[in-house]
């Protein structure tokens, strides 16, 4: 067991920013409404593809494919942009000895951890960041394959 920083013994914390509160809380909001309006899209599509092969098997079967396709390479482009944003912090918190880094605006009151506990944050934060990074190129390389073994009679 490693020993605690003293910025922690003496109970530093960083307080909550009521600004950082409320925009994330209207980007959940924003998250939940797109998200929302993605499922209903996704809903309609598959049913226009589903009308669709009752008429044109192989044109309804392309427009799935380029729609399976379409959400694989959006899942991978989320899964990029979050490990940039995870590899950013990370790179702030081991550059700072700290966690929260200097200037951050966190949501709630956050004890200020330093020395082995920053540096055990920030390589859990740099693994992360990495799993992700390899996992969005792997998404769309197992999409791809798997809509060519389907594909393949």
């Amino acid at each position: 067991m490693g020993t605690i920083p003293k910025s922690v013994l003496k109970g530093q914390m960083q307080p909550a920013d009521p600004e950082a509160r409320r925009r994330a809380l209207l980007v959940v909001a924003v998250a939940a409404v797109v998200g929302l309006g993605l499922v209903g899209w996704l809903s309609l599509e598959t049913a226009r593809i589903e009308a669709l092969f009752a008429l044109d098997q192989e044109a309804a079967g392309r427009q799935a494919r380029n729609l399976f396709l379409g959400v694989t390479w959006a899942a991978a482009a989320v899964a990029l942009l979050a490990a940039v944003v995870i590899w950013r912090i990370a790179m702030e918190v081991r550059c700072s000895g700290r966690y929260p880094p200097p200037g951050a605006r966190v949501l709630r009151d956050t004890m200020v951890r330093t020395g082995e506990q920053a540096a055990c944050i920030a390589r859990v934060g740099f693994v992360t960041a990495g799993l992700l990074a390899i996992a969005a190129p792997a998404l769309v390389v197992l999409g791809h394959r798997l809509v060519r073994a389907l594909a393949t009679p």
